[in-house]
């Protein structure tokens, strides 16, 4: 994921939301950044991707894997979440097994275990810490499949004065890439003060 640069020139606190990939995908990595009034603020570059699911056995316990981190510019994973029996004491790990895809710009997840897993996929920036700038959740059943694009499409979507604007979607090629720009319309709607997102 490229850094983004985004503005906000109105005079109301207001809030960003990020999502990754195909335009209104269900599996989409989304992450929120506030933003305060007439100021800007830096939304870092992914450096890693770190993943982990949950599971809930027949009993109720539900239990995590141990998670898995791979660098963000290799774009292309499968992780499959598995049962693995331990060989002494006659219990199991929950883990998750990551090879590198063919298909690029795509994680692939998929399911092993006899019950229904919720993968967790974090996107962590390159800031200190490694702050998680965006995430999914995912149920995938047993033997299914699930994918998330990994694709340099972004869309953003202002959250201001009580007002969402509508979406912006833009990739590498878009004019002034990557800066987004959050405003106020020059046109009232009726009793309603407009905003826009644009990359200007």
């Amino acid at each position: 994921m490229s850094s983004f640069t985004c503005f906000n020139t109105t005079n109301y606190a207001a809030k960003m939301v990020i999502s990754k990939g195909t335009p209104g995908g269900t599996s989409n990595l989304v992450g929120t950044v506030p933003i305060s009034p007439s100021s800007q603020t830096l939304v870092p570059v992914t450096e890693t991707y770190t993943a982990y699911f949950w599971i809930t056995m027949e009993d109720g316990n539900s239990y995590q894997s141990t998670p898995v981190s791979f660098p963000a510019n290799v774009n292309a994973m499968v992780l499959t979440a598995q049962m693995q029996m331990v060989e002494t004491g006659g219990t199991f790990n929950f883990q998750i097994q990551a090879v590198p895809s063919t298909v690029p710009n795509q994680i692939t997840l998929i399911s092993e275990c006899r019950l229904p897993v919720t993968f967790y996929v974090l996107a962590n920036s390159a800031t200190v810490g490694g702050t998680s700038t965006m995430q999914t959740a995912v149920v995938v059943n047993q033997v299914n499949s699930a994918t998330i694009s990994t694709a340099e499409t972004y869309t953003f979507t202002g959250k201001v004065n009580g007002v969402n604007t509508v979406p912006l979607t833009i990739t590498p090629t878009s004019p002034n890439y990557p800066s987004i720009t959050l405003y106020q319309d020059n046109v009232n709607f009726s009793d309603f003060i407009g905003y826009s997102v644009s990359s200007r």
